[in-house]
């Protein structure tokens, strides 16, 4: 919004400076001259206004005018105001921008062809979120036919932000027919086309894009995009290459081709992908670390995977990690650091039945029955499910088969048709 407000105050100094010389148009009406009329006093306040580059000076400078209302005064305040809500804390931030719209109405009440504070309104509308106002204003600030690509644009904005995307797409069409070499309305009509599921036409609208720079990484990362929306993974991983050899320090790029990578199976060039990522566990950001080890454990380089996941701390494990941990301990056979791993997510408060099965039968494994006991109970109490059938399976271990048989009846007529029954049946009736 800066930009804009520099250019609206430059534009009212212009006016101030044309007006000031005497060039008031021969014939006008008395209420027009009155209009475009600046008296000495309000171009001596505008001038002082633009030297000061404290926008809060500026509003100071302008509410100490004590002169006739004017309208290039009111603006100038609008303008001051707007310049001051950049950067400001939310809450001061709307409070000025507020205050901007009640200085820029007066603006336009005073001058009704003062277009700049009709901008004003609209741009301090966007600034506050309220498109449908934004809208409005933009209806009777931007000329579409004469406009400029910056306030067509910004109209064209306010249209798809407002949820009108019929008139949003007539003003970035009449953008391409004007300025044809502007890039922000070719990327408007690829935001339309994406929103409206018009993949193909997405497609086609970036490809135009790489055909006028090739070398632009965000057009080949929107085409990433488009292309795994449409449904053509290989041509999407394609585009996520092309974008990386550009910007080959780039995180987020690098992570979503080697996502891409792994989602088509292709493990081994993912682990490649990511490796530059975690070239130091102890500082890399432990949800990479995390990742880079699951792709290393589909890539079948497990020790890898062990190794990157040990680097980080326990508490600084996701749950997914801590899982992540606790399989990669058990393929090898390590129960004592698949027991603490998933430990460390029951204190966390796992609830998920199939988690708390796997903790009890490590537990058993591990000889320690009254806890595997506890965590088998934790998960039936949830319902039937396997946690059932291995406490029951338990319960006949520790010699108490009454209790198992009255948990396997549970489960039985939860779910008569489970194969799995007959088997432990004959289990526990030693047949």
């Amino acid at each position: 919004m800066k930009f804009v407000v520099l250019g609206c105050v430059m534009l009212a100094s212009a006016a101030v400076l044309s007006a000031a010389e005497g060039s008031l148009a021969a014939g006008s009406s008395a209420g027009s001259a009155a209009a475009q009329t600046v008296p000495q006093a309000v171009a001596t306040l505008l001038d002082k206004v633009r030297s000061e580059s404290d926008p809060a000076k500026a509003e100071a400078l302008i509410v100490a005018y004590a002169g006739a209302p004017h309208a290039l005064v009111a603006l100038a305040l609008g303008n001051a105001r707007v310049q001051q809500a950049d950067g400001a804390t939310d809450a001061a931030r709307l409070d000025l921008l507020r205050r901007a719209e009640t200085a820029y109405a007066n603006a336009a009440q005073l001058d009704p062809t003062l277009i700049q504070a009709k901008l004003g309104l609209a741009r301090c509308a966007g600034a506050r979120g309220d498109w449908p106002a934004a809208i409005t204003a933009c209806a009777a600030a931007v000329p579409v036919a004469s406009a400029t690509a910056a306030d067509l644009a910004f109209y064209a904005d306010c249209a798809a932000r407002g949820g009108d995307p019929r008139l949003a797409s007539t003003l970035v069409t009449q953008g391409i027919t004007r300025f044809p070499g502007e890039k922000i309305f070719r990327r408007q009509e690829l935001a339309l086309l994406v929103a409206a599921d018009r993949w193909e036409e997405a497609r086609a609208a970036l490809q135009a894009l790489l055909v006028a720079a090739p070398t632009d990484v965000d057009t080949w990362r929107s085409l990433a995009g488009a292309e795994s929306r449409g449904g053509t993974p290989v041509e999407a991983r394609v585009a996520l290459e092309a974008a990386l050899l550009l910007k080959p320090d780039d995180v987020a790029i690098r992570r979503a081709l080697a996502e891409a990578q792994l989602a088509g199976e292709q493990a081994p060039a993912a682990l490649a992908t990511v490796l530059p990522l975690v070239a130091d566990p102890l500082t890399a950001d432990p949800r990479l670390v995390e990742f880079a080890a699951r792709i290393a454990a589909e890539a079948d380089r497990n020790d890898q995977a062990r190794r990157w996941l040990l680097a980080l701390p326990t508490e600084k494990r996701s749950r997914s990690g801590h899982l992540l941990a606790a399989r990669l301990a058990a393929q090898t056979n390590d129960l004592a650091a698949a027991d603490a791993a998933l430990q460390a997510v029951l204190r966390q408060g796992e609830a998920d039945p199939a988690v708390l099965a796997w903790a009890g039968s490590i537990a058993e494994n591990r000889n320690d029955l009254g806890r595997a006991e506890g965590l088998y109970r934790q998960a039936d109490v949830q319902g039937p499910s396997v946690a059932s059938l291995r406490l029951s399976l338990l319960l006949h271990r520790l010699g108490r088969d009454d209790e198992a048989r009255r948990v396997l009846a549970v489960y039985r007529n939860a779910k008569p048709a489970d194969p799995q029954l007959p088997i432990i049946e004959r289990i526990i009736e030693g047949r």
